[in-house]
């Protein structure tokens, strides 16, 4: 192994090192890497303002726990000295870190471990949509012509169904979130992308068997779908003409 090659490695840790410390305001130990006559109270106010901005960028993407932990404030301040922020950070993954983070500094109640699900399968959403954009454009398109096509449900049995593919499953502990018609607490809980947001849905049980089972093997043909629900559990043509329409009204499924 070349004395370059060692050079080279030893300055990328040094590099490293020096940013590890400078994302947590840590300016004591960079002190002997200054150049002579820059102090260290220059470097305290370059972190002192990176992370003033951090701190801001939290607040707002964790709003909604807001107005359920007294404390967030600190916990954020105690977050960015502790936790480096990351490599290529996409603003959005630094809350979802946030989150990670919280319950292993807090012990949080059921009600906001709920809101940490939300905001954590939100990003989700978000970095799925990235990473599969050409699936996601693709399905709105689709989406696009459902109102179009629901009519044929009743009279084509080879009208292709298509599922949502940038959506996340969980559940909620509480009814906090949940509205007044929506199941109990432990159900099937949806976020989903939808053109410009993210949508949540609490699904009946025969939407999410439906959805489910679509997920297994789409696209597929309307009569693929009742024929596969009809094995499984009996659902009838009748019920999945209600279901597909609302679930492609909520963007959950297209046709083609």
């Amino acid at each position: 192994m070349s004395p370059s090659f060692n050079g080279t490695q030893e300055y990328a840790r040094t590099l490293q090192r020096i940013a590890g410390a400078l994302s947590v305001a840590n300016c004591s130990t960079v002190a002997g890497d200054l150049a002579d006559g820059h102090p260290v109270e220059k470097v305290k106010m370059f972190t002192d303002g990176n992370l003033d901005k951090r701190f801001e960028k939290l607040r707002d993407q964790l709003e909604l726990l807001a107005e359920d932990m007294d404390d967030l404030d600190d916990a954020i301040v105690e977050y960015v000295r502790t936790v480096p922020l990351a490599a290529y950070d996409t603003g959005a993954s630094d809350g979802d870190r946030f989150a990670a983070w919280l319950p292993t500094s807090r012990n949080l109640t059921p009600e906001q471990r709920d809101i940490i699900t939300v905001i954590r399968s939100r990003v989700a959403v978000e970095e799925l949509a990235r990473a599969n954009r050409l699936a996601h454009v693709r399905f709105q398109e689709l989406a696009s012509l459902s109102d179009e096509l629901a009519g044929d449900l009743t009279t084509n049995p080879h009208l292709t169904l298509h599922l949502n593919p940038t959506r996340i499953w969980a559940s909620f502990e509480t009814d906090r979130l949940l509205g007044d018609d929506t199941p109990e607490p432990g159900g099937a809980v949806l976020f989903y992308a939808w053109r410009t947001e993210v949508r949540t849905s609490v699904l009946e049980p025969e939407s999410v068997l439906m959805l489910r089972t679509l997920a297994d093997g789409a696209p597929c043909h309307l009569e693929n779908l009742q024929l596969r629900l009809q094995l499984m559990v009996g659902t009838d043509q009748e019920l999945l003409v209600d279901l597909i329409p609302e679930c492609a009204e909520a963007g959950l499924i297209a046709f083609s």
